[in-house]
């Protein structure tokens, strides 16, 4: 917003002030990533594992019925975070206080974009969203692609930092169809971002 956004004169120097607030309303963001992670980390431990991979195969039967909602490679996030929670269970990881607020940041990442992906796939959207079904689509594959490699990478990142070895976590991450998935990635933003200009037309 250039000097308006540090001028008293235009509201959106108070609106960049008030929304700090936001992110300790319902308590830090360490201390939702931490119950976020607990939550899911039972999940994970009940199931033997299956909790996200069950979840993946529900992404991959959406792909098949509406392959461009990006629920492949919200598949894809699913399973690099079960790969990940495993490692960590394995290795005792979770004594890390780090490794524990990373994982929730992981777990956000891949259910929102399997929620997402749902969500976009679906007749009916919302009566308040003003974008189209290609456009929701669209963002929907953006996300989950990003989703994707952000749990990949970050979780073997994690995974490596904390412990001696990653074990085969670098192959059950699947890492090549990760980088694969990322094709079509800048058309997808090309297409948000003119659905975007329409929808929202400087006055």
């Amino acid at each position: 917003m250039g000097g308006y956004g540090y001028t008293k004169d235009f509201p959106v120097e108070k609106i960049k002030r008030d929304v700090k607030i936001c992110c300790i309303y319902e308590g830090t963001s360490e201390v939702l990533q931490m119950t976020i992670y607990r939550g899911r980390w039972q999940e994970h431990l009940k199931s033997r594992g299956r909790y996200y991979q069950d979840m993946a195969d529900k992404m991959d039967a959406l792909h098949a019925k509406e392959p461009n909602a990006g629920a492949h490679y919200a598949a894809l996030a699913l399973r690099a975070l079960a790969a990940v929670l495993e490692e960590c269970r394995v290795q005792k990881l979770t004594r890390h206080q780090h490794v524990t607020f990373r994982l929730g940041t992981l777990i956000c990442a891949a259910e929102t974009a399997a929620v997402f992906a749902a969500a976009a796939a679906a007749d009916k959207y919302s009566e308040t969203v003003r974008f189209d079904r290609p456009c929701r689509l669209a963002m929907a594959r953006i996300f989950a692609r990003e989703a994707a490699f952000s749990t990949a990478t970050e979780g073997l990142a994690l995974v490596l930092g904390a412990a001696d070895t990653s074990g085969t976590l670098a192959g059950d991450v699947n890492m090549e169809a990760v980088q694969a998935g990322q094709k079509g990635m800048v058309a997808d933003m090309d297409l948000v971002a003119l659905k975007l200009k329409q929808t929202f037309k400087a006055k």
